[in-house]
């Protein structure tokens, strides 16, 4: 009896699951890739891609496109936020180059503060054949660390589109 509940429970957490998530396209039209954003993280739609914020708001994620046309609008979008947010970096990012679903990308990890002290503010460059994406991380070490899993289901679901 307990094994059939067991497997029960299991069963109805495997069909759950996409029902837990959105496959969001980036960008929608002509997209270059696809990424899975928990809908507790409340994934919604701004200018030039998504933007989420973790159960409890400890983690801002966003991913915007870029394009040759974008880029500086992007640029300037992203020192707003920054600005808004009051976040100061504090020194040179510490650089590492990854594949993400089959796409290249460079990703920046920045040391700052915010209006609750120490922050860390991932950029991570997606690079595609037909455009690339900005991906922003915030929000401390240690409530990284708390949401490590959700993070990092987050950018193994990035997967390229051919």
């Amino acid at each position: 009896m307990l094994v059939r509940c067991v497997a029960f429970v299991v069963a109805l957490l495997l069909f759950a699951h996409p029902v837990l998530a959105k496959n969001l396209a980036f960008p929608e039209k002509n997209p270059i890739g696809t990424i899975v954003l928990p809908d507790s993280w409340k994934p919604r739609e701004i200018e030039f891609g998504w933007e989420a914020k973790s159960p409890n708001d400890d983690i801002y994620f966003s991913i915007e496109m870029i394009n040759d046309k974008l880029i500086n609008k992007v640029a300037n979008s992203n020192d707003a936020w920054m600005k808004d947010n009051k976040i100061q970096l504090k020194a040179n990012p510490v650089v590492e180059e990854l594949t993400l679903g089959g796409l290249f990308a460079k990703a920046f990890k920045y040391q700052a503060t915010d209006e609750n002290g120490p922050t860390v503010v991932y950029q991570v460059f997606v690079m595609a054949k037909k455009g690339a994406a900005l991906i922003t991380i915030w929000g401390s070490e240690e409530e990284q660390k708390t949401r490590e899993k959700e993070l990092d289901m987050i950018m193994n679901s990035i997967k390229a589109v051919n």
